[in-house]
């Protein structure tokens, strides 16, 4: 079992979790793990920059996709690591894209600048908790080729989550069962 620290909201009176000492907590069922892959709702929402953010448009295409808000501490912990493992894993069949559940879209682009990442970043309004997730953020999917959910994290993990997010695109990539 993987231990994590997630965020199950954002704090009263506009402070980020971690502002006061406070909102980290301890997530002990970090890694959730889907038995039998499924298939994951998609979303069609608004894009950071214009367009729109398709989970159709990644089909056939391993996708990542890592469901964050700009207040979550564990978010900015996590974001520059799953960056760094995207751009590793980077090519034709592997694709990272990143869902702000911000109320503020504001609030979500600053976070993308101040962490200086380049991935797709959809926006959810504050809409994608009953959807995608429900023990908190960040929120992460690893979806097959076929639009299926392979394994689903919640809160972050470390490295021990990259590697089993490496290990399981590897094995996808080569035919095998996941690790």
């Amino acid at each position: 079992m993987l231990l994590a620290w997630g965020c199950a909201g954002p704090p009263a009176g506009g402070d980020r979790p971690g502002d006061r000492g406070d909102t980290l907590a301890l997530n002990p069922f970090t890694a959730v793990a889907v038995e039998r892959r499924d298939t994951v709702r998609p979303f069609n929402v608004e894009r950071l920059g214009g367009g729109r953010l398709r989970l159709a448009d990644y089909r056939g295409r391993i996708v990542l996709v890592n469901i964050w808000a700009s207040w979550c501490g564990p978010c900015r912990a996590e974001m520059p690591a799953l960056a760094a493992l995207a751009g590793e894993l980077a090519d034709s069949s592997f694709a990272f894209v990143t869902l702000s559940d911000d109320v503020d879209r504001d609030q979500a682009g600053g976070f993308v600048a101040d962490l200086g990442f380049a991935y797709p970043v959809g926006f959810g309004d504050g809409r994608l908790r009953g959807r995608y997730y429900g023990f908190g953020l960040p929120a992460t999917v690893l979806i097959d080729a076929a639009g299926r959910a392979m394994y689903r994290w919640y809160g972050y993990g470390g490295a021990a989550q990259l590697e089993a997010i490496r290990a399981m695109v590897r094995a996808e990539h080569e035919g095998a069962p996941p690790p």
